[in-house]
């Protein structure tokens, strides 16, 4: 009988081979292993090879012949990408947990593969094991633990805010519409001066799935789950901060500004970074003027500039009747400051002091403070953007 050789996770050596110098060593090793392994070896039935990035054939495949590909948008093995819908139910049945399938579906499901959607195997089957144990185990964050976002970092560098404030929209639940190249390969991609091929990698390391196709290589993409969604969450705060000009000192005079009821001084904080970081590929331009036609970038910046400092900040925290947009607290002066953001394309200090008092009066309508209810200092912060500058208000809660 001859052997049949399964291969797992083949690139993971090569990314960690760039990431440390040595890929053109490693992709030398594996041409040779694999070459003696797999080709004209009489006792070699056939091999499957798993991975995320595809590498070109001159590369490591070089001695190999027969090599068929299939990818995340082939109809062919699409439901062994994953565990269907039908495996998750039959597996949750078997540990009389049927009552969880919803929390198993908004974690763990929608990554489209061909024609159906799958979900991630390796957090089911560790979800399982813990309610198997405990039947009201809370989901946990399985897949962060399993992806290495070194090279979507040093990628998400080179394209700074551009690209990060897609990942905000991918975050919120919303989709982006980008032009990915699904025959690119590892060495495309690492060479690639351009953003797009970001979009790429992110999704052959199943940040992303696709929607639909609209043409000219042109996907509608997304986050699959709300378990990825998290995880882009907490990575995108570290880029943002990385590729912003952002220093602790910054972040704590905004932070003092705030609980002092300083709004001139914190406008001036933010407004100083918007002056420094924000141009027009940013945004749009209308009738000469520098917009950004959303919320979410502003709301990545003043987060990422939040989180340098030296308090607690958590983004689109839970919090009384629905989710405020920064929470910052700080349990050494027994502080909290809630703060809700809001945006304007309307012009003049009058129209943005206007939303920046219905972000105070949504914090109190909506009891963000009933998450920081444990603190003695709660200050509520309402900001409003408008192109390039903010307007704030601020009111105390509890002092």
């Amino acid at each position: 009988m001859k052997a049949v050789v399964l291969i797992d996770e083949y690139d993971a050596p090569i990314n960690q081979a760039y990431n440390k110098g040595y890929y053109d060593e490693m992709a030398s090793l594996f041409r040779n292993m694999l070459g003696q392994a797999l080709k004209g070896n009489p006792y070699t039935e056939f091999a499957v090879m798993a991975g995320v990035l595809r590498i070109s054939k001159d590369s490591i495949f070089s001695d190999l012949n027969n090599i068929a590909v299939y990818t995340a948008f082939d109809e062919e093995f699409s439901s062994h990408f994953g565990f269907t819908e039908e495996e998750v139910s039959a597996m949750l049945s078997y540990y009389g947990l049927e009552s969880r399938m919803p929390d198993m579906k908004e974690h763990y499901d929608g990554y489209r593969m061909g024609g159906i959607e799958v979900y991630n195997p390796w957090s089911v089957v560790r979800q399982c094991s813990r309610m198997a144990k405990t039947k009201t185990a809370a989901p946990e964050n399985f897949w962060a633990n399993t992806a290495s976002n070194d090279l979507v970092r040093e990628m998400l560098m080179r394209d700074g805010l551009k690209a990060l404030t897609s990942i905000e929209e991918l975050i919120s639940g919303g989709t982006v519409k980008k032009r990915m190249s699904i025959l690119a390969t590892y060495r495309d991609l690492i060479d690639s001066p351009g953003s797009e091929a970001v979009w790429d990698m992110m999704f052959m390391a199943g940040y992303l799935t696709w929607v639909k196709k609209s043409g000219n290589d042109m996907y509608e993409l997304r986050a699959p789950n709300r378990e990825v969604r998290e995880a882009l969450r907490k990575d995108a705060l570290s880029w943002a901060k990385s590729a912003m000009p952002i220093d602790e000192g910054k972040a704590d005079g905004l932070l003092t500004a705030l609980l002092g009821g300083n709004a001139e001084g914190a406008e001036a904080a933010i407004n100083g970074l918007f002056g420094e970081i924000l141009s027009v590929r940013d945004g749009v331009v209308v009738h000469g003027s520098f917009v950004i036609d959303k919320e979410r970038p502003y709301h990545l910046i003043t987060t990422a500039l939040l989180a340098c400092g030296s308090w607690d900040v958590a983004s689109e925290a839970e919090s009384g009747d629905g989710y405020a947009d920064i929470l910052c607290t700080n349990e050494s002066l027994d502080a909290a400051i809630i703060i809700e953001e809001k945006f304007t394309r309307s012009k003049g200090d009058e129209s943005l002091a206007r939303k920046a008092e219905e972000a105070i009066e949504q914090i109190i309508g909506t009891r963000y403070a009933d998450a920081v209810a444990g603190y003695s200092t709660v200050v509520a912060a309402g900001i409003a953007y408008e192109s390039r500058r903010c307007k704030i208000a601020i009111k105390q809660l509890r002092q």
